[in-house]
């Protein structure tokens, strides 16, 4: 085998080292930020808990937990604009089936 062979061997190997340690730095300083921008506050106590509607389950049973360990007398809960119209056509079509006697 030539040694032109072997260089350009080299210089491929060497290549991709330093594209992992790029990508390592890179994933490191990525992890360090968010957990530098995901600060948590210690909890206070408040007027009220507010829950905003949105996908996670969770929410509610958290907010739950916080009003169980007293950090607020009241718990505010939303709904989002497709939960509202879904529950007002319901009550609209109970309200059509509905028999007086």
């Amino acid at each position: 085998m030539s040694s032109s062979f072997h260089v350009r061997r080299r210089l491929q190997l060497a290549f991709i080292v330093v594209i992992l340690l790029i990508a390592a730095a890179g994933v490191t300083a990525f992890v360090g930020l968010g957990r530098f921008m995901a600060a948590e506050d210690p909890l206070h106590k408040a007027d009220a808990i507010f829950v905003f509607s949105g996908t996670r389950f969770e929410r509610p049973l958290e907010a739950y937990d916080l009003y169980r360990a007293g950090y607020a007398p009241r718990m505010v809960v939303t709904r989002s604009v497709a939960e509202r119209r879904s529950r007002s056509s319901r009550r609209k079509a109970f309200a059509s089936h509905r028999i007086s006697i």
